[in-house]
C-alpha cells in the first residue's frame, strides 16, 4: 500500500531562482500530506543550500549531468510509491487549495488516470493548455505559421464554442475558456496530476533523445 497519497516532483529549469517561490506556494497552500522531490539539472550550489534551508523536508536529486523533462519526472515516480504523482514546472505558483482540490477530483472519480487544471498567466490570462491530437489541419496550422497567429480572444473562443458544441467537439483544441471540466485528446506537462494505477498499468513516459 503507498506510504503517502501524494508526491510531487519538480525540476529545476534554466532560471532557478523559480523553484523558491514554486515550493512556497505549494507548501503554504497544500492541506494534504505529501512527499516532494526536486531534481537538479546541475544547479549552483547556492540554490540547492536555500532549499535545504527553506524547506528541510524537501528531498533533492542531484543530477551529474543534465537529463530530459520525461527522464528526470520517471525517476521520481520510480522512487515514489504514492497513490499519486504530481508532475510540476518550476515556474508555476499554485494558489491555495489548488492540490487538494486535484487530488479530492481524483478520489472522487477513480476511472480517472489523469488530470490537469486550468493554466493563467501572470497577467491573469488564459493561457490555453489543451491540443487535438494530429491531423492534416493541425500539421498544417502548426507548419504555415496560422496557428500561432490565432490568439484566445474572446470573439475567437465564443466561434470556437459554438462550432464545438454544434459537432460534439468540446475540448478538443486550446481555443476554449477551459471553465469545465472534460476529457481531452493531451495537455500541456506543466501541472499533471496521474494516478499510480495508470502508471502501473501503462508504464513510464517515453524517454525520447533528440539529435
Amino acid at each position: 500500500m503507498p506510504k503517502t497519497l501524494l508526491t510531487i516532483s519538480v525540476v529545476i529549469g534554466s532560471n532557478e531562482s523559480l523553484i523558491i517561490p514554486c515550493l512556497a506556494s505549494i507548501c503554504q497552500g497544500t492541506k494534504s500530506k505529501f512527499d516532494i522531490y526536486v531534481v537538479s539539472n546541475q544547479s549552483s550550489a547556492e540554490i540547492v543550500n536555500e532549499i535545504k534551508r527553506q524547506f528541510p523536508a524537501v528531498n533533492i536529486v542531484l543530477n551529474s549531468s543534465c537529463k530530459g523533462f520525461a527522464e528526470n519526472h520517471n525517476y521520481v515516480m520510480e522512487c515514489s510509491d504514492s497513490e499519486y504523482v504530481l508532475i510540476l514546472n518550476d515556474d508555476t505558483l499554485l494558489p491555495d487549495g489548488s492540490i487538494d482540490k486535484l487530488t479530492e477530483f481524483m478520489e472522487k472519480n477513480k476511472k480517472i488516470g489523469v488530470v490537469s487544471p486550468k493554466l493563467i498567466n501572470p497577467d491573469g490570462s488564459l493561457q490555453p493548455s489543451t491540443y487535438r491530437f494530429p491531423n492534416l489541419i493541425t500539421i498544417f496550422l502548426g507548419l504555415s505559421g496560422l496557428r500561432s497567429s490565432i490568439h484566445p480572444t474572446e470573439t475567437v473562443l465564443r466561434l470556437v464554442n459554438l462550432v464545438e458544441k454544434s459537432f460534439g467537439l468540446k475540448g478538443k483544441s486550446r481555443l476554449w475558456k477551459h471553465d469545465y471540466t472534460t476529457e481531452v485528446d493531451t495537455f500541456k506537462g506543466a501541472c499533471t496530476l496521474v494516478r499510480r494505477k495508470a502508471i502501473n498499468e501503462v508504464g513510464l513516459m517515453d524517454e525520447v533523445t533528440l539529435f
